[in-house]
């Protein structure tokens, strides 16, 4: 459960300030785990965003597991319902390798992901129709030094096709780069 507050503020000042949160839940599938999410949130990507007041609740659905003793497999697929009346559709599964230490763990693999919003608004954020990506990726989690401090890394780099303002691009470039510590 994650309940708050955002306070945001836009390129002329003007401030709003929404009730943010989710809720998710992890159960098991036979030896794999499932997950379901509901999540109501600020679009935060750019400026122009916040100068729309534009927020997003979200239903998630994924599960992930073990398919052999280095073979990690996952799949996903979500909703997401925006205030600018746009909508996304989203799904993805991938397959990585996984390498093991008492504290660590590296994982190389692979991934396909599928993007579909129902209008481009050119409303400040990327909603292209029918995005298909297949991604090469690189991902590290685990403990920092005897701390509790933890972190997450991944590196993912692809090619990427899909439908914008009626234009069709195909193979373009697509990298992504992400890190956590908690």
């Amino acid at each position: 459960l994650r309940l708050g507050a955002s306070r945001l503020t836009d390129d002329a000042a003007a401030s709003r300030t929404m009730g943010i949160g989710g809720i998710s839940y992890q159960f098991p599938i036979v030896s794999w785990t499932g997950r379901a999410a509901v999540a109501h949130d600020p679009f935060l990507y750019s400026p122009r965003i916040l100068d729309n007041d534009i927020d997003v609740t979200s239903l998630t659905f994924a599960a992930s597991g073990m398919a052999s003793p280095h073979l990690r497999v996952e799949a996903n697929a979500g909703y997401g319902d925006f205030s600018d009346g746009n909508s996304r559709l989203s799904a993805g599964g991938g397959l990585w390798y996984v390498w093991r230490w008492p504290r660590q763990s590296l994982s190389a693999g692979g991934m396909i992901r599928y993007l579909n919003f129902a209008e481009n608004l050119d409303n400040g954020y990327f909603d292209p129709e029918n995005l298909y990506a297949v991604v090469a990726s690189l991902r590290s989690e685990g403990a920092i030094g005897a701390s509790r401090w933890t972190y997450e890394t991944a590196v993912e780099a692809g090619v990427q096709s899909f439908t914008q303002d009626g234009v069709k691009a195909s193979g373009e470039s697509l990298w992504d780069v992400f890190g956590l510590v908690t």
